[in-house]
């Protein structure tokens, strides 16, 4: 029985494995934009439905190219690309209208590669060289400043089509992937860990904040007198705490040297900027829906 149930163990490994190494070959044969228009969240997902049967026709970045080097993987028959997913094109890249980007940083939110730059209320910008053309970052923006153009018109004429180029590509675009995930895990990792940091900065006993909280705070706000007042008298207000929190969730790198140089903002009338904003918010909204409507008819 023992010996039986031995080999039955066996086949399962070896049944997994080579699940797991049929889903790699599959995965490297995509494109690795990881735009969800297959209907999955991003491409190794798509890889493993496909390895259990799903529909391999599904993917416009790779478009008939990619269909043709799946079925002769898989033995299965070559079919057209699914009209319901998108339609084959011209490889495009993301362009932000800086003068109209107000610096909300979704699109750096949604980028899977980490291709585009920017801060909190500062422009942003995308890295051409970096993007996988996924459209991803133009549904979140509030005030529609994203065009995704075509390769060529932003990009010196390359040879995207040679087999060798487009796998070169792929490959690069899944170590960025990978690499923004990992990045992501990290983040996370530290935020939390600074968040009990903090947290045992309060003393059992008096429930007083150890001085070293301050590390979190901007260096502008240290020397504020209503935070060195509120900070060390107890009992400490939850509000400190929160905000000694909220900063270093802010500042994911690392406590900010003391010294830092935070350059200053030209004065701005805030009513205006705020009516400016609402206003672009409502055009892009506005937009959004015409085009919502007119892919409906």
């Amino acid at each position: 029985m023992a010996e039986s149930a031995d080999i039955v163990t066996g086949a399962t490994v070896s049944t997994v494995t080579g699940n797991i190494a049929l889903v790699e070959l599959i995965n490297d044969l995509l494109p690795q934009t990881q735009c969800g228009q297959c209907g999955h969240q991003g491409c190794r997902p798509y890889a493993e439905a496909i390895a259990t049967g799903e529909s391999l026709n599904r993917c416009p970045p790779g478009g008939a190219a990619t269909i043709r080097d799946l079925a002769a993987l898989l033995g299965r028959e070559v079919l057209p690309l699914d009209p319901e997913h998108g339609v084959e094109s011209e490889r495009r890249i993301a362009s932000i209208r800086e003068a109209e980007c107000i610096g909300c940083t979704k699109c750096i939110q949604a980028c899977p590669v980490d291709a585009i730059l920017g801060a909190p209320k500062l422009m942003h910008t995308v890295i051409t060289s970096e993007c996988t053309g996924c459209d991803l970052c133009v549904e979140p923006c509030p005030v529609d400043c994203i065009d995704m153009l075509p390769v060529s018109a932003v990009t010196p004429a390359t040879s995207d089509d040679e087999p060798h180029v487009r796998r070169q590509r792929s490959n690069y675009w899944r170590s960025r992937y990978e690499f923004r995930e990992q990045r992501l895990v990290n983040v996370r990792a530290a935020q939390q860990a600074r968040k009990q940091e903090v947290r045992n900065t309060m003393a059992p006993a008096t429930g007083q904040l150890v001085p070293r909280v301050l590390e979190w705070l901007p260096p502008h706000e240290r020397e504020a007198e209503s935070v060195v007042d509120a900070a060390f008298p107890p009992p400490v207000s939850s509000a400190i705490v929160a905000k000694a929190v909220s900063c270093a969730d802010l500042y994911s790198e690392g406590p900010v040297a003391a010294n830092a140089v935070h350059p200053v903002a030209p004065p701005l009338d805030p009513d205006k900027a705020r009516a400016d904003i609402q206003a672009a918010v409502l055009r892009a909204k506005a937009r959004k829906d015409a085009l919502r409507r007119a892919d409906e008819t």
